[in-house]
């Protein structure tokens, strides 16, 4: 099975011109290779295999999130809304935290990190075989962009988390809209997390 899954590995990433179905594809299988040799170095893989394979994720993405969650949960405590009793001041800045925080955890999980973990999972187990980077972020791009990714802790949901696109056929532009119980926040993406 390992070597069945290796060489047709091999057969996709020599194509060069992916399809969605393609990482899909790649994606999934390099976790079976990952899973059924009880790897841990390669959480990229696992996660983006995830959101692309579920729109709700709940197992691994609770540490990755953590700290959102942790102050999701202060200011609900602290009952802070935008309206004229509360201090203003006071649920921005939550809403500032939260972003910074959902930004800082997606740094840890860029495409560039993704690129350099497949690269290495290439090493291990398709002879250096390198995917066609371009192509390939790409169509991932459009596989996450239609896939809300819904973080969940004990079937609670802590927020869900959009992609959205603009700029029509081409691609000029990424937002982020994040929802969460009290609230939500729209905010662009540093150019530098899906490149």
């Amino acid at each position: 099975m390992k070597e069945n899954i290796i060489d047709n590995l091999k057969k996709m990433v020599e194509e060069k011109n992916y399809n969605e179905k393609d990482i899909v594809y790649f994606l999934v299988e390099s976790y079976k290779l990952i899973e059924q040799n009880e790897l841990s170095n390669f959480n990229l893989i696992k996660f983006y295999r995830n959101w692309t394979c579920h729109s709700t994720l709940s197992k691994d993405s609770e540490k990755i999130f953590e700290e959102i969650y942790i102050l999701i949960k202060a200011r609900e405590y602290l009952n802070l809304e935008l309206n004229e009793k509360n201090n203003n001041e006071e649920f921005l800045a939550f809403g500032e935290l939260i972003q910074e925080k959902v930004s800082e955890s997606f740094n840890n999980y860029s495409f560039k990190k993704l690129k350099s973990e497949i690269d290495k999972f290439s090493l291990e187990f398709l002879d250096g075989q390198k995917i066609q980077w371009e192509n390939f972020k790409e169509n991932l791009k459009k596989i996450i962009i239609g896939t809300p990714l819904v973080i969940k802790r004990k079937k609670e949901i802590i927020f869900e988390f959009k992609i959205r696109a603009w700029g029509g056929k081409t691609l000029t532009g990424i937002c982020m809209e994040i929802s969460y119980p009290g609230g939500n926040i729209t905010t662009g993406i540093k150019d530098d997390l899906f490149e």
